[in-house]
């Protein structure tokens, strides 16, 4: 039986949609919440990583956000990240 996360992190960042239009990191937001609550994984307020304008096309590019991220999860701040 799989368990459930203790702390869960939100990732967003500007994206392509398919259609070529921009995906906004607010709407990720949302859709991310929206995931967890239809999962009832608990969102740690703390572990919200937005890279806005950050896209990752440009290899050199740097997410700071990405990297906080990679932290706390290194950390074991998080278990799980939408």
């Amino acid at each position: 039986m799989a368990t459930s996360p203790r702390a869960v992190g939100i990732y967003c960042r500007l994206s392509y949609a398919l259609d070529g239009s921009l995906e906004k990191v607010e709407r990720q937001e949302g859709d991310c919440r929206q995931l967890g609550d239809r999962l009832a994984w608990p969102i740690s307020e703390q572990h919200i990583f937005l890279d806005n304008s950050r896209s990752a096309w440009q290899r050199k590019r740097k997410r700071p956000a990405w990297d906080r991220m990679l932290l706390a999860i290194e950390a074991g701040e998080i278990d799980a990240l939408i």
